[in-house]
């Protein structure tokens, strides 16, 4: 069941349609069928919510990255490699259209992928449509959110993304697992093992898409806007570096076991040991320092437990977390959306009943 986030709307537990929720909701003034929006569902039962950083990035293919090192011809080959709904593209274009033929990278759209806590958004190459998939639950385990498939906008599969279609072809519901690896995060369907795997994606934004299909192109684009990723370590297929930059407000996973330091120095007095794979956020960013070939700043951060110290950067990984104040607020606010709408549900109801007496009286039954 979801719950709307209008105060004068119903909840719905009706089947996915067209992208939208087929909601019976009860419209006071024309008592008619009305739909809405997959963005403006709420689920009613909570179990854990995904990371801020998981939600606020744009995942992209990660054979992108690869474009940058290659050739006109070989940028082709890569695409229309990785992305066969390209060749069909092409076929079709010879049988259906007159020459002379558009170039194939003057269409050409980025692939991404956003994750909510309510839902996934695919797009489609062809004509920017997108797919929405509609999540019924969230469970996370370090560097893994497993989520748990509730339904699927599925028209043809010429509207599914490129390798999406074992995800179409299942009966819901089912689990979509990802595994994080710092700026990685690999998809897979119901077990994690390699004939499961569909996708590995690279932390984006909406900017370095644009700037992909602008480089695809052939137009001018930024490099600027290019986010190379890096794993959990901070090291990178691109270069020998280890860098571990974070965000402050975000929370993270620790690397590996270290202290909680009272000042942002090694010889500083510990207050904690943190263990490996332990959430901390960070609150503030220190200088930046080069310590045993890692590149990083110091970060002030407080722990699950409320313990608030210093820890270098290059031991917190580029895994992101929920934290338990975190996760915490966002149930309370998520209860009080519930409530809200079981009131305003009650409401309607009273109001229907009213109707309904009113018609009675106005229009008795004949014997």
């Amino acid at each position: 069941m979801f719950s709307r986030k209008y105060q004068n709307d119903l909840y719905c537990e009706s089947p996915y349609y067209d992208g939208n929720f087929r909601i019976y909701g009860y419209d006071t003034q024309n008592n008619v069928e009305t739909y809405i929006s997959i963005k403006d569902l709420s689920l009613e039962n909570i179990v854990a919510i995904l990371p801020s950083n998981i939600k606020n990035s744009v995942w992209l293919m990660n054979y992108y990255m690869d474009l940058f090192e290659s050739n006109e011809p070989d940028i082709k080959k890569i695409i229309f490699y990785n992305d066969n709904s390209w060749n069909t593209w092409f076929n079709n274009l010879s049988i259906n259209e007159p020459p002379p033929y558009p170039k194939w990278n003057e269409r050409f759209k980025a692939l991404y992928l956003v994750i909510k806590d309510q839902y996934i958004v695919a797009s489609r190459s062809d004509y920017c449509q997108v797919n929405y998939i509609l999540i019924n639950q969230i469970v996370n385990s370090k560097n893994t959110f497993t989520i748990s498939v509730y339904a699927l906008n599925k028209e043809s599969n010429s509207q599914i993304q490129p390798g999406y279609e074992s995800l179409f072809q299942m009966d819901t519901p089912y689990n979509l697992i990802f595994v994080q690896d710092g700026d990685y995060l690999d998809m897979y369907i119901d077990s994690v093992n390699e004939d499961n795997h569909i996708f590995t994606y690279v932390r984006g934004t909406k900017e370095m898409a644009q700037e992909i299909e602008h480089f695809v192109r052939r137009e001018s684009y930024d490099p600027s806007k290019i986010l190379w990723p890096r794993h959990a370590d901070g090291t990178s297929d691109y270069d020998k570096d280890i860098i571990l930059n974070h965000t402050t407000g975000y929370s993270y996973l620790t690397l590996q076991n270290c202290n909680l330091l009272e000042s942002p120095t090694l010889n500083s007095k510990a207050i904690t040991e943190l263990n490996k794979d332990e959430v901390i956020t960070i609150t503030e960013q220190g200088k930046e320092e080069l310590i045993e070939g890692v590149q990083s700043h110091w970060l002030k951060v407080t722990t699950d437990d409320n313990k608030e110290g210093w820890v270098y950067g290059g031991n917190v990984s580029l895994n992101d977390a929920v934290s338990k104040t975190e996760q915490e607020q966002y149930k309370k606010e998520h209860d009080d959306l519930v409530k809200l709408t079981s009131k305003v549900e009650k409401q309607i109801e009273r109001e229907a009943k009213k109707k309904q007496l009113i018609k009675n009286i106005c229009n008795p039954p004949k014997n």
